[in-house]
């Protein structure tokens, strides 16, 4: 038994530091450049890891060096690699544009994310008897579907984190123990307009609209504002930390692996958020995706009791 599956994508990052990101037709130049090991699956397999979780992914690599370099990353960070190499696909990858602000454009192209076969996430799930269940949207719909109600089905606790949106079949829904959008996700997926930044009546509303269709939580992340919690019988939200960020990618992955690993650590649901806030305020102090999570070890002193 693993405290975590993870299925989800991989994606090299090739990012660029620019002073603004450009408008159509325009050219800039860049300040800086990097690749990194990114797409959602790695990045929050990552976070897991590094929360101290025995932590399994789940996904598709191509035949490249951009595979190979993905199985080391794993063995590296003692994440069990249950990858399936695409015969026909290559590694997915991404080019990322982070200006000044610290705010990001994304392109990804899927590649092998998208010739995962349901069988492999099968077997990984009945196999290695995960607590936790952790998805996302950069792999096809219908095995995100597969994959909640196989884990549902099984007592699994199952985590989507609906990034990048996608519409989802209102059959999904019930299969899910926690939602995590953000606010942009949860406006698209509840159909709710939220046109206030802080956590307020609107987005409690948003979340009521998809807990009627069989959600049991719905965790929102509001950026720097931090986040909040709806469920059945409460309404929690947990302040953000106040930083100087450097790079906002891949900050939602660390929050979402971070809030499993304080789950994990027998934290209440409100702890477990500002414990995950905190990770992911460390992360945006630091440049790239991945490789700017925090480790278990810098976030000890943590003391869910202040």
């Amino acid at each position: 038994m693993i405290d975590v599956l993870v299925v989800g994508s991989l994606n090299m990052d090739h990012t660029a530091y620019v002073e603004k990101r450009p408008k159509a037709g325009e050219t800039v130049i860049a300040k800086g450049v990097g690749k990194t090991l990114g797409g959602k699956g790695f990045n929050q397999a990552v976070a897991c890891a590094r929360g101290g979780l025995k932590t399994a992914l789940v996904g598709a690599i191509g035949k490249d060096e951009d595979g190979k370099e993905f199985k080391e990353a794993l063995a590296k960070e003692g994440i069990i690699d249950l990858l399936s190499e695409s015969e026909k696909e290559p590694t997915g990858f991404a080019l990322i544009t982070v200006d000044d602000k610290s705010e990001n454009s994304i392109v990804v192209s899927q590649g092998a994310n998208m010739d995962l076969p349901f069988e492999v996430i099968e077997k990984a799930i009945k196999e290695q008897e995960p607590k936790y269940l952790l998805l996302q949207l950069e792999i096809s719909k219908e095995n995100v579907q597969k994959s909640l109600q196989l884990a549902n089905s099984l007592g699994i606790c199952t985590i989507l984190n609906p990034a990048p949106y996608m519409k989802l079949d209102d059959e999904t829904f019930k299969y899910i123990d926690f939602l995590t959008p953000n606010k942009v996700e949860l406006e698209a997926l509840s159909g709710n307009d939220i046109l206030s930044n802080l956590p307020g009546y609107e987005i409690k509303n948003a979340a009521n609209a998809l807990m009627k269709k069989g959600v049991k939580n719905v965790l929102v992340t509001v950026g720097k504002m931090g986040c909040c919690l709806n469920s059945k019988d409460r309404y929690e939200y947990a302040a953000g930390y106040t930083v100087e960020a450097l790079d906002t990618v891949g900050a939602g992955d660390c929050f979402n692996g971070y809030f499993i690993s304080g789950l994990v650590r027998g934290y209440n649901l409100y702890e477990a958020m500002r414990f995950a806030n905190k990770a992911a305020a460390i992360s945006i102090t630091r440049r790239g995706g991945s490789i700017s999570f925090p480790t278990y070890q810098e976030l000890l002193p943590f003391n869910p009791n202040k």
